[in-house]
């Protein structure tokens, strides 16, 4: 059993965040979630660092590596991750473990934790890992770490629900304040009439000062005071939050109509006397969203790059994400900066950063102020908003928070353009994408999944859909590979039929 005692974490006197009473049982896997700057790194060291205890009690692997090491940033993750493991310990803390592994890697840390018994608290941004791998969430919020049961999809059901309810409850509050403000303005105004009668002989209404129209018009002044006080002692509710929802032009979308736009037709790739990749075939329309998966190493950015090299000097509009470009005038502010090139108005510009977490005055920060975080943000929402049809994004989500993650994916999906994009975030990728490519063995081929109920069936049905776009790209665009492969397709369409 380890404790952390009721702890108030500070930063230049301002509070970072409260930590409760907590105790953390052996063998508990805690995933720590909360936007980028809300100290989740900051509470792994104050417990390392306050515990009292010695390296074999507590081990930390931090988030920034040595970068003095002669490795890719995968391998050097994944070195810490083993140097760590080899030493036992009753509490182990880790800072974005997965950061730069590809799945199979990932495949391996899971495998590495599930051996280890020892509290765990992990800082990650990678959903499908928190899922497989945590049953407790402690979460950042405003300020306070909050403990919710069950991993993050159950996190997030409870969010949902909790949601839900407020935005009932808010209903209920709103109908209700409207029925009594109505009851209190129809009762004052029968009050205001309840001593005018209407005289037959002067063909209008007159004021009757009487014990009985005084009586009525006293007793209905008091009902609307009661309701009045009724009104005013209502419990007010607050209308919950609710992201504004973000909506793309489409004119330069549409303008390609089902154009194969993106193609490479049996192209090798080298660097130096190394092949990479052999004998690419690779056909993109207008409209399709797609991922490129493998191995560390095995390309996927050097085919991004040649991607892009290929079709930049073409009449197709393309904008490419990745980890190093520098593409902001430092001198210049966020907005500054996204304006020069956005399509989109300052409201809907302002409105998409702020559900990357730039709010507010921070628009207004100069770029060489920002964090390397924050850069990350202004670029990606940069590209969304620029003159582009395609977008090639290599690896985007990396150092995002999971909530930056998850409202960039939201955007994405919206997003009426083409889409090539390199990640190893395995849910990202889902959501966001439609086809999938795999590098394998320095070859290029797309991934088709058959479920294994009625196999025959689905293959079949696979098959006649794969048929039918492929004529659709021959019908535009007629290529060598394209007939292959709509012959190979054929075949085996009449293979499964038999």
């Amino acid at each position: 059993m380890f404790q952390i005692k009721n702890t108030l974490l500070e930063i230049n006197g301002e509070t970072l965040i409260n930590v409760p009473d907590i105790n953390i049982e052996n063998g508990r896997t805690i995933g720590l979630i909360g936007p980028n700057g809300s100290g989740k790194s900051t509470l792994l060291h104050y417990i390392k660092s306050h515990s009292g205890a010695t390296d074999d009690i507590i081990t930390l692997i931090p988030q920034l590596k040595d970068t003095g090491l002669e490795k890719s940033g995968g391998e050097t993750t994944k070195l810490y991750l083993k140097e760590a493991f080899k030493r036992p310990a009753g509490v182990i803390l880790l800072d974005e473990p997965t950061t730069h592994l590809d799945e199979n890697n990932t495949n391996w840390l899971y495998q590495q934790l599930t051996g280890i018994n020892a509290a765990m608290i992990i800082v990650s941004h990678d959903r499908d890992f928190l899922d497989k791998t945590v049953d407790e969430i402690w979460a950042v919020e405003d300020k306070t770490l909050n403990i919710y049961p069950g991993n993050y999809t159950k996190y997030k059901e409870i969010k949902a629900n909790h949601l839900k309810q407020q935005q009932s409850e808010y209903k209920k509050y709103r109908q209700e304040k409207a029925h009594l403000e109505e009851a209190v303005e129809n009762k004052s105004r029968q009050a205001d009439r309840a001593n005018r009668v209407y005289d037959k002989a002067k063909g209008k209404y007159i004021t009757k000062e009487t014990p009985y129209f005084n009586k009525m018009q006293q007793r209905l002044h008091k009902v609307s005071k009661g309701i009045e006080s009724r009104l005013n002692q209502l419990e007010e509710k607050e209308k919950p939050f609710e992201e504004k929802a973000v909506r793309f032009h489409n004119e330069q979308v549409q303008s390609l109509g089902k154009k194969t736009i993106l193609r490479m037709e049996n192209e090798t790739l080298s660097a130096g006397s190394r092949t990479i990749l052999k004998d690419i075939s690779f056909y993109i329309t207008a409209g399709d969203k797609v991922s490129i998966t493998g191995p560390n190493g095995s390309g996927k950015t050097t085919f991004l790059s040649r991607l892009y090299e290929k079709h930049k000097d073409t009449s197709l509009k393309i904008g490419y994400f990745y980890q190093k470009l520098e593409s902001l005038d430092t001198t210049l502010s966020i907005i500054e900066n996204i304006m020069n090139t956005s399509r989109y108005s300052e409201t809907a510009v302002r409105t998409m950063l702020a559900r990357l977490n730039i709010k507010r005055d921070d628009v207004y920060k100069t770029v060489n102020v920002t964090s390397g975080g924050e850069r990350v943000k202004v670029q990606l929402i940069k590209l969304l908003t620029a003159d582009h049809q395609v977008l090639l994004l290599d690896e985007p989500t990396d150092f995002l928070d999971i909530n930056t993650v998850e409202a960039f994916e939201e955007m994405l999906t919206a997003y009426p353009g083409t889409i090539v994009l390199v990640s190893h975030d395995k849910r990202f990728r889902e959501t966001v994408t439609d086809r999938s490519f795999r590098i394998k063995a320095a070859r290029l081929k797309e991934e088709i999944t058959v479920t294994e109920r009625d196999a025959e069936t689905d293959s079949l049905m696979i098959i006649e859909n794969k048929i039918s776009e492929v004529v659709g790209r021959l019908s535009i665009s007629p290529t060598p590979a394209l007939e292959k492969e709509f012959d190979e397709l054929i075949k085996r369409k009449k293979q499964l039929q038999k």
